[in-house]
């Protein structure tokens, strides 16, 4: 039986195949952001990941779209 290496593209990869649900709380720790900021990201930017609705009292976002939102925003640049 052959071994495959499995090489990683980005630092967030190995989280991304684990796929779950997170609250609020748990997206507001990803992204360094308060809980305010996450709703206005859901008014003012299309590219955030929209939420779940789980049950009629309970929204959820899906992990691997919140990192795949991280991963596309730009680096910052630093000019000496």
């Amino acid at each position: 039986m052959q071994q495959q290496n499995l090489q990683r593209d980005s630092p967030t990869q190995a989280i991304v195949s684990d796929i779950r649900f997170l609250n609020i709380k748990e997206v507001q720790q990803l992204i360094g952001k308060s809980r305010a900021s996450i709703y206005r990201y859901l008014q003012h930017d299309p590219s955030f990941p929209k939420p779940r609705k789980l049950s009629v009292h309970s929204i959820s976002w899906v992990s691997t779209e919140v990192y795949a939102w991280i991963e596309s925003r730009p680096c910052a640049e630093y000019s000496k």
